[in-house]
Protein backbone atom coordinates (compact mmCIF):
# COMPACT_ATOMS: atom_id res chain seq x y z
CA UNK A 1 0.00 0.00 0.00
CA UNK A 2 1.10 3.55 -0.72
CA UNK A 3 0.03 6.38 1.55
CA UNK A 4 0.57 9.97 0.34
CA UNK A 5 1.90 12.12 3.17
CA UNK A 6 0.56 15.28 1.50
CA UNK A 7 -3.07 14.40 0.82
CA UNK A 8 -3.54 11.15 2.78
CA UNK A 9 -4.61 9.11 -0.24
CA UNK A 10 -4.06 5.36 0.18
CA UNK A 11 -3.47 3.33 -3.01
CA UNK A 12 -2.85 -0.34 -3.65
CA UNK A 13 0.27 -0.69 -5.78
CA UNK A 14 -0.85 -4.12 -7.04
CA UNK A 15 -4.20 -2.79 -8.27
CA UNK A 16 -2.51 0.20 -9.89
CA UNK A 17 0.04 -2.05 -11.62
CA UNK A 18 -2.75 -4.32 -12.91
CA UNK A 19 -4.61 -1.32 -14.31
CA UNK A 20 -1.47 -0.04 -16.04
CA UNK A 21 -0.77 -3.45 -17.60
CA UNK A 22 -4.38 -3.80 -18.79
CA UNK A 23 -4.33 -0.30 -20.30
CA UNK A 24 -1.03 -1.01 -22.08
CA UNK A 25 -2.27 -4.37 -23.39
CA UNK A 26 -5.40 -2.72 -24.78
CA UNK A 27 -3.37 -0.19 -26.78
CA UNK A 28 -0.18 -2.11 -27.67
CA UNK A 29 0.28 -3.40 -31.19
CA UNK A 30 0.67 -7.15 -31.56
CA UNK A 31 4.00 -6.70 -33.35
CA UNK A 32 5.54 -4.68 -30.52
CA UNK A 33 4.12 -6.73 -27.66
CA UNK A 34 6.36 -8.91 -25.58
CA UNK A 35 5.06 -12.36 -24.75
CA UNK A 36 2.01 -11.91 -26.94
CA UNK A 37 1.03 -15.54 -26.72
CA UNK A 38 3.28 -16.48 -29.61
CA UNK A 39 6.30 -16.41 -27.33
CA UNK A 40 9.30 -14.19 -27.42
CA UNK A 41 11.45 -14.16 -30.53
CA UNK A 42 14.83 -13.08 -29.15
CA UNK A 43 16.73 -13.95 -25.99
CA UNK A 44 18.66 -11.45 -23.84
CA UNK A 45 21.65 -11.63 -26.21
CA UNK A 46 19.53 -10.99 -29.29
CA UNK A 47 19.69 -14.57 -30.59
CA UNK A 48 16.49 -16.13 -31.92
CA UNK A 49 14.66 -18.57 -29.64
CA UNK A 50 12.13 -21.28 -30.26
CA UNK A 51 10.11 -23.82 -28.35
CA UNK A 52 11.97 -26.24 -26.10
CA UNK A 53 12.58 -29.48 -27.93
CA UNK A 54 13.05 -32.43 -25.68
CA UNK A 55 15.02 -35.41 -26.87
CA UNK A 56 13.24 -38.74 -26.75
CA UNK A 57 14.98 -41.39 -24.65
CA UNK A 58 17.29 -43.74 -26.57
Amino acid sequence: MFSCSSCGAVLSRDVNAARNIAAYAATASVEGAVASGAGETLNARGAPVGPIRRRSPP
